[in-house]
């Protein structure tokens, strides 16, 4: 199953949902609030596990998402001041509510994290570690991933040092959102820099790192990137997910907004710290 070959169709995964929900539900002191959500792009049961106060999301589709949490922690691990930011953005997004009424993932909050230090190369691209770590990678449901083959104290004289404080930084992030080309630009931790909507328009014009997009558009189950949202966030790995395809034009301009706002205050406050 990690690899997406068995038990990718609906029915199965809303079995395989509903089974781990019923048999989590017979711990309710460890296991609770528990919530089937069957009809999402990946099936998963949300949970809160109360030993240890943590909210889970679990899927049963594929491993891309442990893939995920491994490019995650390696950028953390490569780059530590990652997971502050990263924290700090999360909480901020939160406290106005994009979460709840905008549809705005931690995820993609993430994403966006590592692709603004990628381009002040701080933090490799996908493509960047698949050249240094030569060799196979692993491939899951048509999409590759990275093979971490490479010791981390090597994978750093690749990098910028970070020498900012997390302040500087989140200044840095709330900046590069503000004045970020939403109309016609995506936002590709596969190359670390962005690439243009309308390459997406004829495969022809797609980069070489992308022909896993193409190949899938080509397979038997062919899913279409969604490049006419107001705001693309392409996952590293999914190449045909847009992890900010539910952001509306008006999430997107309150988005903009504060983070504008965000770097009035941050300059306010780092004025008053230097006097």
């Amino acid at each position: 199953m990690y690899t997406g070959t068995k038990n990718q169709d609906t029915q199965s995964q809303a079995t395989i949902v509903r089974k781990v929900a019923n048999l989590l539900g017979k711990s309710k002191l460890e296991f609770q609030d528990i919530s089937r959500i069957v009809g999402a792009r990946t099936p998963i049961v949300q949970v809160f596990h109360a030993p240890t106060n943590i909210d889970c999301d679990l899927s049963f589709k594929h491993g891309l998402s442990v893939e995920n949490t491994n490019f995650l922690r390696f950028c953390i691990d490569l780059q530590p001041i990652t997971q502050p930011l990263i924290l700090i953005i999360k909480e901020w997004s939160e406290m106005n509510n994009f979460k709840e009424h905008d549809h705005v993932s931690n995820y993609a909050l993430s994403m966006m994290v590592i692709f603004y230090l990628q381009t002040e190369r701080h933090l490799l691209s996908i493509k960047k570690l698949r050249e240094l770590n030569k060799g196979s990678n692993p491939v899951i449901n048509g999409w590759e991933a990275v093979s971490y083959k490479i010791p981390l104290s090597q994978m750093l004289q690749y990098v910028k040092p970070c020498d900012k404080s997390i302040t500087e930084l989140l200044k840095d992030f709330f900046n590069y959102y503000s004045t970020f080309h939403y109309d016609t630009d995506v936002v590709c931790p596969l190359l670390g820099h962005t690439v243009r909507k309308t390459v997406f328009e004829n495969t022809s014009c797609l980069p070489p790192e992308m022909k896993s997009y193409v190949n899938k558009l080509q397979s038997g189950d062919p899913e279409l990137f969604r490049y006419t949202s107001s705001f693309c966030v392409q996952d590293p790995f999914d190449l045909s997910h847009n992890l900010s395809k539910a952001w509306t034009s008006a999430t997107v301009n309150k988005f903009k907004a504060l983070c504008n706002l965000s770097v009035q205050h941050l300059d306010t406050l780092m004025s008053g710290t230097m006097e």
